[in-house]
């Protein structure tokens, strides 16, 4: 990744990791969000012409996947899982029903 772009990306990582300030209740960034979103995208333009397909995308719907992807694109897919864990936040959880049970064959009677 170039240095001239370690801001579109520190930019984007903001708007992630406080999703709780940018984004609505349905993941659609807010007006805070796309003024900040569109200065970032406005110097990603400028710096690197060849993600101008990817921005018109993310200018359209202004989602959270659509910040992901550009995330993706800019940095790669580890990346993007990197930040994917760190909304899921330090616990996980797994329920299995009993048709799992029943599936795996691992069912206690």
């Amino acid at each position: 990744m170039k240095e001239d772009l370690k801001f579109v990306v520190a930019v984007l990582r903001k708007l992630i990791i406080e999703r709780h300030r940018y984004f609505d209740k349905y993941e659609r960034l807010n007006s805070d969000g796309r003024k900040l979103l569109e200065r970032a995208l406005r110097y990603l333009i400028k710096h690197d012409h060849s993600k101008k397909r990817i921005v018109k995308k993310v200018r359209r719907r202004a989602t959270l996947d659509e910040v992901l992807r550009l995330v993706e694109a800019l940095e790669g897919y580890h990346a993007r899982r990197e930040v994917v864990n760190y909304l899921r936040g330090p616990y996980s959880y797994e329920l299995n029903s009993v048709y799992d049970c029943i599936d795996e064959g691992n069912c206690v009677k």
